[in-house]
C-alpha cells in the first residue's frame, strides 16, 4: 500500500487539469482561487484517521479526506472524488485536540457515484 501525500495538485499524475473556482473573500480583498482536481477511484476500504479519513483504492494509493466526506458505506463502490487543498493539523501536534497548528493538505472533499462497469 502507497500512501499518497501531495503538495500541489498540479503535481498529480494522469489527473485532468486543475480548475479554479471562487471562495469566500473578506470584504475590500480580491476573491482567493480555489484549485481542485476530479479523481475516479474504486474505493477498496475508508478509516477513521487522527487528521483526516483514510480513503484506500483499488489502485492501493491511500488518500486523505475530509471527516465531512467520509462514509464508510462507499467501501466497495466505485467513486469520483473532487481533491482540494485544505488546511489540516499538522502532524506535529500528534493528534493533541488542543494543539493550534495546522499545515496544507491535499483533501478529498466530496464523493460522487459514477457508473458501474
Amino acid at each position: 500500500m502507497r500512501f499518497v501525500t501531495l503538495l500541489k495538485l498540479a503535481a498529480l499524475p494522469g489527473l485532468p487539469a486543475l480548475a479554479a473556482c471562487a471562495g469566500a473573500a473578506p470584504a475590500g480583498e480580491p476573491e482567493p482561487e480555489r484549485l481542485f482536481s476530479m479523481l475516479a477511484l474504486d474505493v477498496v476500504s475508508v478509516e477513521q484517521g487522527d487528521l483526516s479519513c483514510y480513503v484506500e483504492a483499488a489502485s492501493g494509493e491511500v488518500w486523505q479526506a475530509d471527516f465531512d466526506a467520509c462514509d464508510p458505506a462507499i467501501a466497495g463502490t466505485r467513486q469520483i472524488a473532487r481533491v482540494e487543498q485544505r488546511p489540516v493539523q499538522s502532524a506535529a501536534c500528534e493528534g493533541d485536540p488542543d494543539c493550534a497548528l495546522t499545515e496544507m493538505a491535499a483533501l478529498i472533499v466530496q464523493f460522487t457515484p459514477r457508473a458501474q462497469r
